[in-house]
C-alpha cells in the first residue's frame, strides 16, 4: 500500500506540498471529529428528562451546525457534558473556518502567481539563450556534442554504463556544487545528444541511473 505523501523535494531542494492528499486528510479528519463528537453529545444527553437532542441524528447534526459557527438553535445541550462539547466544536469549527478560507487563497493565488512567474521565467530564459548563442559565435566555440567516456562534463564520475551496439553512455557523478548529476550521452546518425538530469540526494540520482541503465541494456564501464 503507497503511503500518503504531503510534500514532495525536488532535485533543486524545493519542497511542493500536495494540496489534494492535505485536503483529503482535512475532510476525513473533520468527519470523524463530527461524528467522534455527536456519539459523545448523545452519551451526556440520552436519558435526561428536559433534552431536546433525542437521536444520534440530532446530534450529528447541533455537532455540525456548532462546527459551521451558523449555530440554528433548533437543537441545543441541556447537560454540562454536553454544553462542553458544542462549546469545543464551536472553537474547531472556528480553526476549520481559517484552514478553508487560507487553503482556497493559497490555491488561488499560487495559480494566478505560477502563471505570471513561468511566463516572467520563459522570457528570461529567452534572453539567456540569446546571449549565451552570440557569445559562442564570438568565440568561435565549437557546439557540436562530442560522444566519449569523457564528453560527459561531470566534476566526479562515480559510475558509468554504455550498451552493446557502443553508441549510448549514462554517467552517475557529482559536480563541484554537490548536486549529483546523471548524463545520457548518445550517439546517432543525425548528431550526438548529451541531456542531464539533475538531483540533490544522492539516493534519487542512483536509483534514476539504475532505472536507466536496466532499461537500455547498459552494461557497467567503469566505477
Amino acid at each position: 500500500m503507497r503511503a500518503f505523501n504531503f510534500k514532495t523535494v525536488d532535485e533543486h531542494g524545493v519542497a511542493e506540498y500536495h494540496k489534494p492528499t492535505i485536503l483529503m486528510t482535512f475532510i476525513v479528519a473533520v468527519a470523524l471529529i463530527v461524528w467522534s463528537m455527536g456519539l459523545l453529545l448523545f452519551h451526556f444527553e440520552s436519558g435526561v428528562e428536559t433534552a431536546n437532542i433525542l437521536s444520534r441524528q440530532d446530534a450529528w447534526w447541533t455537532i455540525w451546525m456548532s462546527a459551521s459557527t451558523i449555530g440554528f438553535g433548533d437543537f441545543y445541550p441541556v447537560t454540562l457534558g454536553g454544553r462542553i462539547v458544542v462549546g469545543s466544536m464551536f472553537v474547531v469549527g472556528a480553526i476549520n473556518i481559517g484552514f478553508v478560507v487560507g487553503f482556497v487563497s493559497d490555491y488561488l493565488r499560487d495559480l494566478f502567481d505560477k502563471s505570471i512567474q513561468n511566463r516572467e521565467l520563459k522570457s528570461q530564459l529567452s534572453v539567456v539563450l540569446q546571449k549565451l548563442d552570440r557569445l559562442e559565435d564570438q568565440l568561435n566555440i565549437d557546439q557540436r556534442v562530442a560522444f566519449g567516456s569523457d564528453a560527459h562534463g561531470i566534476d566526479h564520475v562515480i559510475s558509468q554504463h554504455g550498451n552493446e551496439q557502443r553508441n549510448r553512455l549514462l554517467t552517475l557523478g557529482r559536480d563541484d556544487s554537490g548536486h549529483y548529476v546523471v548524463t545520457d550521452n548518445r550517439q546517432t546518425e543525425s548528431g550526438n545528444t548529451l541531456n542531464w538530469k539533475t538531483f540533490t540526494r544522492k539516493e534519487d540520482a542512483l536509483a534514476y541511473f539504475q532505472h536507466q541503465s536496466k532499461s537500455s541494456a547498459c552494461q557497467l564501464v567503469l566505477r
